[in-house]
């Protein structure tokens, strides 16, 4: 995390140079997580068995955040406009994680849909 923060203060002045295009970034940094999480999950439950599907969620999802930082802390490289969707996606991976495997937990363990997981959440 310490990485991530020294990354967006180098380019602090120009990320905060256009407040409603960084603002804009977050937008299809969540749709592509969305949409990787969920074809992920959906090839591996149907192509795999439970330990299966996490691992390719996990392997098509969370990955590469080394790398990642590797390229938002290098001097130079790349330009303003690309170090703070990488250094977001840094930040948005790892509680993605959890917020998988809660679902594996509650949801597909138990033989829930998420509405009922919701359902009972809200009456108790």
């Amino acid at each position: 995390m310490l990485i991530v923060f020294i990354a967006m203060a180098m380019r602090s002045t120009e990320i905060l140079a256009d407040p409603v295009a960084s603002a804009l970034v977050v937008v299809p940094l969540v749709l592509f997580y969305a949409i990787v999480l969920g074809a992920g999950s959906a090839v591996g439950r149907f192509l795999m068995d439970g330990p299966g599907e996490v691992a390719l969620v996990y392997a098509t999802s969370m990955r590469n955040l080394s790398i990642a930082i590797a390229i938002a802390a290098a001097p130079g490289f790349p330009p303003a406009s690309a170090v703070l969707p990488i250094a977001l996606a840094y930040v948005i991976q790892p509680p993605l994680g959890a917020v998988y495997m809660q679902y594996r937990r509650d949801v597909v363990e138990q033989g829930l849909t998420v509405r009922e997981l919701v359902a009972s959440r809200v009456r108790a």
